[in-house]
């Protein structure tokens, strides 16, 4: 790769933003939601409620606010059947909880009562067109917010070039969440059948991110430049404002290899590394009784370099990541493995 190359894939790298499985999804929970709406205004026409049945649900769940519901029924007033239902339900959250399972039927009953009282309003054609742009309109948004974050993360970071595809997550099949537009994305790192991907969680104190590989996991990747943008890509999200510093760390490897780390400038990417000079013994002696002994090595690299895998406080530890080989200030022999 050309230094002009690197330097185009940095200032304007490939990230797009692909809305088709979301909008099919949305369309279809719409859909839902309006013959849900249907059904439901044919059954509230003319609901017809059983206060005896209610009455003996109550008393038998010895429901203390059982004559204030049942006189709030015999109004027919919406907002005093609906306050009266309001108490049920947090009596049911609180002291009632272990007899409310047993008579949610019935305050179901009450409330769909309530539901007719105030004659339910059809959700509309056009209710549903105005809901589906302004649903599509806010998750556009945030999804730019997540485009444009993610391309400020790539201008901080040594960028080989690796396509972005950015999808955002549904949450049609959860009552509760599906009208709310999306604020989280899957951010898929390469170009294969299957790419790499991790979720990004736009919340007001920014990036969270979820589902990252571990490092090491090459089997993901379709070359060692995809799995380093992907790793350096999060390391940045994750830490916006850190900037690259010389740190020291300790590894244990192989005696065999002795003579590639005496001396060298460079190391490959994916070693395990640690802050804890103890830590990296214990793993050396581990090691040692699994697969021959282990040399334990001091080295000093930039933060950059490195994936925070373990942060206990006092101990860190790190995978090595980057393409190819990867610079390092200086290397010490510090423990010799024994044969």
């Amino acid at each position: 790769m050309t230094y002009t190359t690197y330097l185009e894939n940095k200032l304007n790298p490939d990230v797009e933003v692909n809305f088709k499985k979301y909008t099919v999804g949305l369309h279809q929970a719409i859909d839902k939601l309006l013959d849900h709406s249907e059904d439901q205004a044919a059954r509230l026409m003319n609901y017809q409620i059983d206060l005896k049945e209610i009455d003996s649900a109550l008393r038998q769940a010895n429901y203390e606010g059982r004559d204030r519901l049942i006189q709030a029924i015999l109004t027919k007033n919406q907002h005093r059947v609906k306050q009266a239902w309001d108490e049920l339900y947090k009596w049911g959250r609180g002291p009632g909880k272990e007899s409310f399972n047993a008579i949610y039927p019935v305050a179901r009953e009450i409330y769909d009562y309530a539901l007719h009282l105030g004659g339910y309003k059809k959700f509309s054609r056009e209710d549903a067109d105005k809901w589906t742009r302004q649903i599509l309109a806010s998750t556009t948004s945030n999804m730019e917010y997540i485009a444009k974050d993610i391309k400020d993360a790539i201008g901080g970071i040594e960028w080989h070039g690796s396509k972005i595809k950015i999808t955002p997550n549904e949450s049609f099949d959860q009552e509760s969440q599906w009208e709310d537009s999306s604020t989280t994305a899957d951010i898929h790192v390469g170009t294969g059948v299957n790419p790499p991907f991790f979720m990004y969680f736009k919340t007001s104190e920014g990036a969270f991110l979820d589902d990252v590989l571990d490092g090491g996991d090459r089997d993901f990747f379709e070359s060692p430049s995809e799995e380093s943008d992907y790793f350096a890509l999060v390391q940045k999200l994750r830490n916006p404002g850190e900037t690259s510093s010389l740190i020291t760390v300790y590894t244990a490897r192989p005696v065999e290899d002795r003579k590639v780390y005496q001396d060298a400038r460079d190391i490959p990417p994916n070693l395990f590394v640690t802050t804890d000079i103890d830590r990296a013994e214990g793993i050396a002696n581990d090691l040692t009784s699994k697969g021959g002994p282990r040399d334990v090595w001091k080295l000093r690299i930039q933060s950059k370099y490195l994936l925070n895998t373990l942060d206990t406080g006092r101990i860190k530890d790190y995978q090595v990541i980057g393409s190819g080989v990867v610079p390092i200030k200086n290397i010490s022999l510090v423990r010799t493995g024994l044969h």
